[in-house]
């Protein structure tokens, strides 16, 4: 409005009657009963209208395809700022019909995959359970907890066989493929192995910071162990040494127009995902600096070196990685939502698998080029990683 005009605005009432000329009329608007809503209310009532849109998001119903829903972690009493959450999931991988979850509510249950019932509970822990699993004969089951307990109960007795205190956060539990014996490894940095039932241990000596994930390879013989600080280790488990350190070290920051120092630290980045070939010839470590590696477990030398900065404005932590049985190819998943398909002999992309948000776990079809992704979506798919088309979805979360 031009500042000038006020004054015609400020004398309306004076000119009443040339305003109301029917010539000026564009159309007659009937007000509802209720009368006028003011400005101030009406933008109260659009505010209201779009922050629970904004929070409430899309309202269509998401169809549930799940031929069982497993309510139990939701059945104990819980604050209602602290919803139960399910941590950690492992089917038996002899019994395909029973499986064990571990969740916020300091509980891990043993239930039946078909019907959904409790097989029986974990009991004991006072903490979150964050990491669960069979051993490679279903003969036990583990549960560990963010205060460090372990426990290791017989499935046929469904009775404790086993217990420990770490004393540390759990990061990751793996079964050994083959034998009971069970790997740990904790935010002090340590990996710990024990015989089960007997409790035989042996310690693998931190450098000093998290282990965040591992990996026993097919050999039986080594542990692959990647490290919050971008450093990634192949342990000899009977040795108990390690056999080959690799480091994911990003370059130097660059300050002040002028590169930093040589002495200077260089920034570093955790190892958040790591898997091994089925050969046993190859490790491939996840990094939170958007990059994954390809390592020779036999000579320790770097095979490959991969940037998976697909979405560059979006956070491409490497959070998921996996490599075919079928074929040579190798898969990466990031928080931004890209999984790459990487053709192995080549080193370069075979296709980009983009999702609507990031991608927290891969794996591959032990049998076919199919790829199975869970999506922060909440939504998990298959993929036909010969052609990268997506071939199924399953919704229901």
């Amino acid at each position: 409005m031009d500042p000038n005009q006020n004054d015609e605005y400020l004398d309306a009432d004076e000119n009443e009657d040339d305003l109301l000329d029917e010539r000026n009329i564009v159309r007659v608007i009937d007000l509802p009963d209720e009368g006028i809503i003011d400005s101030d209310e009406q933008d109260m009532e659009m505010g209201g209208e779009e922050e629970e849109g904004a929070e409430g998001g899309d309202q269509t119903p998401v169809e549930d395809m799940a031929a069982v829903v497993f309510r139990a972690h939701t059945e104990k009493p819980h604050p209602a700022e602290e919803p139960p959450e399910v941590y950690a999931v492992h089917v038996d991988p002899t019994h395909s019909g029973r499986v064990v979850t571990g969740g916020r509510d300091d509980a891990a249950y043993v239930w039946n995959i078909t019907t959904g019932q409790v097989i029986f509970e974990c009991t004991g822990h006072k903490n979150s359970v964050s990491c669960v699993g069979f051993s490679h004969d279903g003969l036990y089951v583990a549960s560990a907890d963010l205060d460090g307990l372990i426990r290791v109960w017989h499935c046929e007795k469904k009775e404790l066989a086993w217990s420990f205190d770490c004393g540390s956060d759990i990061m990751w539990l793996q079964w050994h493929h083959s034998a009971h014996v069970l790997l740990v490894g904790t935010s002090d940095g340590d990996m710990w192995m024990w015989k089960i039932p007997g409790g035989e241990c042996k310690t693998f000596q931190s450098h000093g910071t998290q282990s965040l994930c591992g990996k026993v390879l097919p050999d039986g013989k080594t542990a692959c162990v990647g490290y919050a600080d971008g450093v990634v280790k192949l342990w000899d488990l009977k040795e108990n040494k390690a056999q080959f350190t690799w480091r994911h070290f990003t370059p130097a920051a660059v300050s002040g127009g002028r590169e930093e120092d040589e002495d200077e630290e260089e920034e570093k980045a955790a190892i958040l995902s790591i898997d091994c070939s089925p050969d046993n010839s190859l490790v491939i470590s996840g990094c939170a600096d958007a990059t994954a590696k390809i390592f020779n477990s036999v000579s320790g030398m770097l095979v490959s070196s991969w940037n998976c900065a697909v979405n560059r404005d979006q956070d491409n932590a490497v959070e998921a990685v996996g490599f075919s049985p079928v074929a040579a190819y190798a898969a990466t998943g990031t928080n931004s939502g890209a999984v790459e398909v990487w053709d192995l002999p080549k080193s370069s992309v075979r296709h980009t698998l983009q999702h609507p948000a990031g991608v927290c776990r891969l794996q591959w079809s032990s049998s076919s080029y199919l790829l199975y992704t869970a999506c922060l979506d909440g939504i998990m798919r298959a993929w036909d990683t010969r052609s990268g088309s997506c071939k199924a979805v399953w919704t229901g979360h």
